[in-house]
């Protein structure tokens, strides 16, 4: 159960940690056009934490029978996000983050600042996201995740 658990911690930890979205605006202002810049509050809302086939594969075979998550992106770029594990014994495993999610060089990023109720006593690395093309999920880059906006 610890390794599990580390290691959906880190999981968690590093989608939580971090987005990426490529988000460019062009606006039509006084006959112009210019490149808007992008904001966090075109991806504020409310998103279902998805894993791939194969990680949810891996998370069965050490015992989880359901795992499920919600990530919160406020307008104003605070996040909090909850991941839900339960394993067949009954036993059941919750990992809250919260942090704040800002657009660097068209890439959303966020930090980790509360993990479990808890400051983590070394920062948590950040993870990028990309946006698809369906304009509603969010893929981790080089992870298992992908968060998708339900509102």
């Amino acid at each position: 159960m610890a390794t599990v658990a580390i290691t959906f911690t880190v999981t968690c930890s590093a989608f939580c940690a971090a987005q990426s979205v490529q988000a460019n605006e062009v606006k039509s202002i006084a006959g112009k056009e210019k490149q808007s810049k992008p904001r966090v509050v075109k991806i504020a809302g409310t998103y279902k934490v998805i894993l791939d086939a194969q990680a949810l594969a891996e998370a069965k075979k050490e015992g989880f029978v359901s795992i499920t998550g919600q990530w919160t992106i406020s307008p104003n770029g605070a996040f909090a996000a909850a991941l839900k594990l339960v394993k067949s014994n009954g036993e059941i495993s919750n990992i809250n983050t919260a942090g704040r999610v800002r657009i660097i060089n068209g890439k959303v990023v966020s930090q980790v600042e509360i993990l479990n109720g808890e400051k983590p006593t070394e920062a948590i690395p950040t993870q990028s996201y990309t946006l698809l093309s369906d304009g509603i999920t969010l893929q981790a880059d080089d992870q298992p995740v992908k968060l998708v906006r339900t509102n």
